[in-house]
């Protein structure tokens, strides 16, 4: 599997997971690296690599629809790749 999403880089705050225009943004309710790592593990894949792109920051922020939350200080985009054997 390789997929490209956004992944939250520390614990986001919770006036950005409740804003509901943050949420449908992709940016309020974005799952850590940890928490990505462990439900891939749960359900079987092995290998799980996930490469952040910090570059993303300036684009995230540029996303975001209310600039003065600073989600782009807990997300970024990230490539995440994971083997689930047959």
């Amino acid at each position: 599997m390789a997929i490209s999403d956004v992944v939250a880089t520390a614990k986001i705050p919770e006036k950005i997971q409740k804003d509901l225009e943050l949420v449908s943004a992709c940016l309020g309710g974005a799952a850590t690296i940890k928490e990505i790592g462990a439900m891939l593990k749960e359900v079987g894949f092995q290998d799980v690599n996930i490469t952040t792109n910090n570059e993303s920051r300036d684009f995230i922020q540029d996303w975001n629809p209310k600039n003065s939350e600073n989600a782009a200080d807990y997300i970024v985009s990230a490539y995440i790749e994971a083997i689930k054997p047959g």
